[in-house]
């Protein structure tokens, strides 16, 4: 059982970066999306660290696998080379809160998605969620890495 709270966003402008692959993988993504970010002046405080998967690794292929790395970052930018604008849909989410290693992950997806969404009479919008990073995983231990899980709601009766 996970925490899950319902909040209201407003449309979420990232600079994003593509990956294809396994999910795991993304790691050498995020480092090249914050060099670019660090050279170019963009990393404070406000940055947030947002990932995007387009894909359920339980039906597509693994090579097949879409996802975004996403920098929120506080002033505008201009697009270059394999960084773009992503906009990540405003409107309710369920955002539940996951502490542990990012491989297990898909735990508390299969909690939402078997209970969590029954149990609350509720019903995902039809575009994508998105996960939050609230800690560095370079230095902070798996145990204790906490990601914040939006999924987009259509209706929920809680």
């Amino acid at each position: 059982m996970h925490k899950v709270t319902i909040i209201t966003l407003a449309p979420i402008t990232t600079a994003s970066m593509p990956h294809k692959g396994n999910y795991m993988d993304i790691g050498k993504v995020y480092d090249k999306i914050f060099g670019w970010a660090a050279r170019n002046g963009y990393l404070n405080e406000k940055t947030r660290i947002i990932g995007i998967a387009y894909d359920d690794p339980n039906i597509t292929p693994e090579k097949d696998l879409r996802s975004k790395a996403c920098l929120m970052i506080d002033k505008d930018f201009k697009e270059e080379g394999d960084i773009k604008k992503t906009i990540i849909l405003g409107g309710k989410y369920a955002v539940m809160e996951f502490i542990g290693p990012y491989a297990e992950l898909h735990k508390a997806y299969a909690w939402f998605y078997g209970a969590w969404l029954k149990n609350n009479d509720a019903e995902l919008a039809g575009h994508c969620g998105f996960e939050e990073y609230m800690n560095d995983p370079k230095d902070t231990l798996p145990t204790e890495l906490i990601t914040h899980i939006h999924m987009p709601l259509k209706k929920v009766n809680i």
